[in-house]
Formats: C-alpha cells, sequence, structure tokens
C-alpha cells in the first residue's frame, strides 16, 4: 500500500509525541518509588553496574566464566525478585517501573519486520481523516445521523421514482460495503460514488469513516465528472438513454475494480 509522505511523517510525529509522554509519566513514577522506597533507586543502581559486568566478563574470557555468568544471573534474578516484594508491600504492581509503551507489538518504533507496525496504520488513517475535513463535516459522520427524510418522498414524473426510494438504496449499499469491509473478494474493495452535484454523494458519506475504521485507504471523491469513455458511440440510442436517466438515479454506490 503506496502511504502520502506528509501524512505518513505526522503519523510518525504522533508517535513520537506518545513516546515523549510515556517518557514524562515512566519518569514520574521512578520519582515517586525512590521517593517512597528508597531501596528500590539502591536495586536499580546495582541492576545497572550488573550489564557492565556482564560486558566485561564476556570481553575477558576469564577460566570460570560459566560460574561467574550463572552468578551474576542468580543474583539479577534474585534483585529482581527483592524488589516486586518491595513494590507488592507499598501497593504498586510490580510492573509499575516496567517500560511504558504504546504498542507492545512494536515497541513503539512503528515498524515490525521491516513494515509499518498496525499501530502506524491507525495513525496514519487517524491523519488521513483530518485531511479530509472537507469531505467530513466534524469527523464523527456516522449511519445512525444518516437522515433519509432531506430526500423528498414524491416519485419524479419521468421516472416514477423518489428521491428518498433511490437514496435508500444508495445508502443500504454504502452500509452494506462498510459492514464487510474488508471480508469481502479484492475486486470488491473499492466503492465509487458518481454523479452530478447535489445528488446525495455528500450524504452517502458516513461509509468513508466506517470504512476508515477498517483500514481502508480512500484515494478521492469529487463532485467533478469523472473522464469515463462511454463503450457505445455518443449518437447511439442506448448511450443517449443513458444520459436522459433522471437526477435520483443517477447517484449510485457500486464496487469498482
Amino acid at each position: 500500500m503506496t502511504h502520502d509522505g506528509r501524512l505518513l511523517a505526522r503519523a510518525r510525529e504522533a508517535l513520537e509525541d506518545e513516546r515523549r509522554e510515556n517518557q514524562a509519566e515512566q519518569q514520574r513514577r521512578t520519582d515517586l518509588i525512590y521517593h517512597r522506597i528508597p531501596e528500590i533507586e539502591s536495586i536499580d543502581r546495582r541492576m545497572r553496574s550488573q550489564m557492565s559486568d556482564l560486558v566485561r566478563l564476556t570481553l575477558s574470557k576469564p577460566a570460570d566464566l560459566s560460574h561467574r555468568l550463572e552468578k551474576l544471573q542468580k543474583e539479577n534474578l534474585d534483585l529482581q525478585m527483592h524488589k516486586a516484594e518491595l513494590l507488592h508491600a507499598q501497593g504498586f504492581p510490580i510492573d509499575y517501573l516496567d517500560e511504558i509503551v504504546s504498542c507492545k507489538v512494536c515497541g513503539d518504533t512503528g515498524m515490525v519486520d521491516g513494515r509499518l507496525c498496525a499501530c502506524m496504520e491507525r495513525r496514519y488513517n487517524r491523519e488521513l481523516t483530518k485531511e479530509l475535513s472537507v469531505l467530513l463535516r466534524s469527523g464523527d459522520e456516522s449511519f445512525e445521523r444518516f437522515d433519509l427524510s432531506l430526500y423528498p418522498d414524491t416519485p419524479e414524473q419521468e421516472s416514477g421514482v423518489s428521491a428518498r426510494s433511490a437514496m435508500r438504496i444508495v445508502f443500504s449499499a454504502c452500509r452494506g460495503f462498510a459492514d464487510s469491509f474488508p471480508d469481502v473478494p479484492a475486486n470488491l474493495r473499492n466503492l465509487l460514488l458518481r454523479g452530478e452535484s447535489g445528488l446525495g454523494k455528500t450524504y452517502s458519506r458516513p461509509a468513508l469513516p466506517a470504512v476508515l475504521r477498517r483500514g481502508a485507504i480512500p484515494s478521492a471523491m469529487t463532485r467533478h465528472p469523472l473522464p469515463w469513455k462511454p463503450l457505445k458511440s455518443r449518437n447511439s440510442r442506448a448511450f443517449r438513454r443513458k444520459r436522459r436517466r433522471p437526477r435520483c438515479a443517477q447517484s449510485a454506490c457500486s464496487p469498482a475494480t
């Protein structure tokens, strides 16, 4: 999937903001615990020094390396256990001082096996939703807010179909698309809204945020006609009939390959 570099940069900035917030919260917790349980600060200091001891042993490779490594490991486990007991005794969770990350899958790096983590995809989609603010009135559109009463229920003289009946079909198609996405065949994963201005494409947009929440990336929605190439000549009878279709029936939701 191709990503807009500008939106991806904003998603990375959002991730960095979350990291800073997590680090600030972790520092707050550390300061609190060190103040209430000073012994834990000493334990942490000793555990950090053990890392230096491990590096020195690995590089020097003394004759009794295995024995020293085993002894160092046992001491480290004992310190971890004692630290957990101290936290529990003071009413804190034993993992209270563990590293805080928003995503346990990628560890807040945003990447997994060289690809964007799902958490980054969600941040990207949020930035994309903001970008589409011109289309989305306030970003909280939903199918529940869709109001068919905005469309007249009087049948049009030429077609015998009311705008409300036509939009009910459009709405049903959009909702069905959103509810089933992405568990549909790959060639049916696109939703096309087409027609002239005033036909209800904008009012059909509740499908957009609903599908966005499932990870889809919309590329565009416009009121300008697309450069369709008709299969028949403009002078053909079938083409002329197609051009005379009533306005209320021209707005459509259809899968595009």
